[in-house]
């Protein structure tokens, strides 16, 4: 029943993909201002999740590069971040692939491989450049929003962009109907 429910989503034509695409996008550009990694990194990882189901690999990596360019723009990724930015953007790539190649076997198998994954990728890059580069302060500390926050709110995002997959499944969203 979750397969079908997943794959009915993929079926839906009602909406443009212009439409997905502006409401995915509209999401992922506003979880940067929540500036609690927590939230931001949960509606981020729910929205890379959501649109690698309903638009595609292409859209969803095309979503992958903005959120951490947003925050640091926006002064809501700390300054010490900065050179994670290219990290963070493959990381999220990461999880798009990982995830569409897994999920149509098992979505559940899909998102926690992928949510490893980003983790896994995240921990070892803050370590290797921040162990390079910095003071071991601030290291430590960067180090720390790269480890298990990352797994965490990969695993949560995941749960709430099943949840918002089954719904337009089911609801058959569209922009007449609303969401």
């Amino acid at each position: 029943m979750i397969k079908e429910n997943v794959l009915a989503l993929e079926k839906v034509q009602a909406w443009s993909n212009v439409t997905q695409f502006a409401f995915v996008f509209g999401i992922t550009l506003m979880a940067p201002f929540f500036q609690q990694q927590v939230f931001s990194g949960i509606m981020v990882n729910a929205m890379l999740f959501v649109a690698t189901v309903i638009l595609g690999v292409r859209a969803a990596v095309i979503l992958a590069f903005l959120p951490s360019v947003i925050a640091f723009s926006m002064g809501t990724l700390p300054v010490a971040l900065a050179p994670m930015i290219p990290y963070i953007m493959i990381s999220n790539i990461l999880l798009i692939f990982v995830f569409d190649f897994f999920r149509k076997k098992n979505y559940w198998l899909g998102m926690i491989l992928a949510s490893v994954g980003k983790f896994s990728f995240l921990f070892l890059m803050s370590h290797w450049i921040f162990d390079i580069i910095s003071q071991k302060t601030i290291s430590t500390s960067v180090m720390v929003m790269m480890s298990w926050p990352q797994l965490l709110t990969a695993l949560f995002g995941g749960m709430l962009a099943y949840g918002i997959i089954l719904f337009l499944a089911r609801n058959e969203v569209s922009p007449d109907k609303g969401v």
